[in-house]
């Protein structure tokens, strides 16, 4: 519970300095299909944990984003973990 507290503090104060332009992303090419994959696989235990299937795909042959793959990844997670958390088990 503490680690999950400080992630969202450090989310937050991480937003803060975006908008207050004292943090830019980091923005180059990345492999939208991988952090997908990526997301599905750092939550794939808590799923099985809550009777889930988690099941990943992406369209094949996406051009690369030009994002910052760890901010990207981090709220890719969140949207994973909330659904793990939030969805009956089967």
């Amino acid at each position: 519970a503490v680690q999950w507290m400080q992630a969202i503090i450090d989310d937050l104060l991480e937003v803060a300095r975006i908008e207050g332009g004292r943090l830019a992303p980091e923005r180059a090419p990345t492999d939208a299909a991988a952090l997908v994959a990526q997301a599905a696989a750092l939550h794939a235990t808590a799923a099985r944990a809550a009777g889930l299937t988690l099941e990943a795909s992406a369209a094949p042959g996406l051009p690369p984003l030009a994002a910052d793959a760890r901010r990207l990844l981090r709220a890719l997670g969140n949207l994973v973990d909330n659904a793990v958390k939030f969805t009956p088990a089967g």
